[in-house]
């Protein structure tokens, strides 16, 4: 029985992982979160890459329905009195912390299919010099599972220098800016953005651009009343 889960989201870092790991692929499982709106260069990171990986998992979420419910990520959240049930000001739409969509729909299925399987050690490509990272560190055991993070000490550099090297899968959102999302209409994480990549998917930046804008109205009215 396999107890050991590399989690893949097809960003470069977790990418680096897999091939890092590619002769102990047979004693891995490979975990892609799919939340029913990734960027169509993520699914084609994903299939180059499962061309090397023997077991393969595809956990689904549905971002779009969650959005539905809770209103659309913002990096600012207006108060909107969704969550009680009041009525919005026309012209307003409900609107959730950018935090809760993720965990919701990417981090908490993921980690509870990886942990409902079984597996005891969880493998990320989470990195020391990234902003937004957990607080455990590679080697950590946290509720009986152990986390590896084996490429915890490179740099940005050494990441893209090794995928060039053996010859692996680059997602277009590192050759057209630095970051780029999980999902293809996400709203939130402004200073993530990557215009010139959502820019190949003109109805998902016109949405992109729309909801945006009825954020910042939302936020400017309510700021001028103070």
């Amino acid at each position: 029985m396999r107890t050991t889960a590399l989690e893949l989201s097809g960003g470069k870092d977790s990418v680096a992982c897999l091939y890092l790991m590619r002769d102990k692929l047979d004693d891995i499982t490979v975990y892609w979160l799919n939340t029913g709106d990734p960027y169509p260069e993520t699914v084609e990171v994903i299939n180059e890459c499962r061309k090397i990986i023997p077991h393969f998992v595809e956990v689904r979420s549905n971002v779009g329905n969650w959005k539905a419910i809770y209103g659309v990520p913002s990096d600012v959240v207006p108060v909107t009195g969704g969550n009680v049930h009041l009525p919005l000001v026309d012209g307003e739409i409900q609107v959730s912390d950018r935090y809760a969509c993720c965990a919701h729909n990417i981090m908490t299925p993921l980690h509870w299919r990886v942990v409902e399987d079984g597996n005891t050690t969880i493998i990320r490509g989470q990195r020391l010099d990234e902003f937004h990272k957990s607080p455990l560190r590679s080697g950590d055991i946290c509720d009986n599972i152990r986390f590896l993070f084996p490429i915890e000490e490179w740099s940005d550099e050494q990441v893209m220098d090794y995928l060039k090297e053996v010859g692996a899968p680059v997602h277009e959102a590192y050759l057209t800016g630095k970051y780029g999302a999980d999902c293809l209409h996400c709203t939130g994480w402004w200073e993530h953005s990557n215009p010139e990549l959502l820019m190949r998917h003109p109805v998902a930046l016109k949405y992109v651009e729309s909801v945006r804008g009825i954020v910042k109205g939302m936020v400017e009215r309510r700021m001028n009343q103070i």
